[in-house]
């Protein structure tokens, strides 16, 4: 079981992920946008945080900065949720330190290999 943080404008995207990932086990908060966000991880110290980057105001890529120069994010699992596509979020200079990439809308197969991966690093570092 992982403490999962999903960001996104969209509550309808963080309502239903939220319900997937408890479903499957996890405790999961959510947060509605990048200033939330950062409050929210300071406090839950997430292991796997799923980051929309096309927000208004805090981008998830500011977002991710700040939780990689914090304690809040610099061991998580930091996921790009984006529409962008993968050409177009490759040729961004985020500077953010991503660990993955998944495409809206993200499949469900996709983020059970993201979330296994994650379990295979926490048992690796054990």
């Amino acid at each position: 079981m992982f403490r999962v943080l999903i960001v996104d404008d969209n509550p309808q995207v963080t309502t239903a992920l939220a319900g997937i990932l408890q479903a499957w086990g996890h405790d999961v908060r959510t947060a509605n946008g990048g200033l939330t966000a950062v409050s929210v991880a300071a406090v839950y110290q997430p292991d796997v945080v799923l980051l929309d980057i096309s927000m208004p105001g805090v981008s998830g890529i500011e977002v991710a900065r700040q939780l990689r120069a914090n304690r809040s994010g610099e061991e998580a699992l930091l996921i790009a949720v984006t529409g962008l596509g993968k050409d177009l979020f490759h040729r961004l200079d985020t500077g953010a330190d991503f660990d993955l990439l998944l495409l809206k809308p993200v499949g469900l197969d996709e983020l059970k290999r993201a979330l296994a991966g994650r379990s295979a690093q926490t048992a690796a570092a054990v």
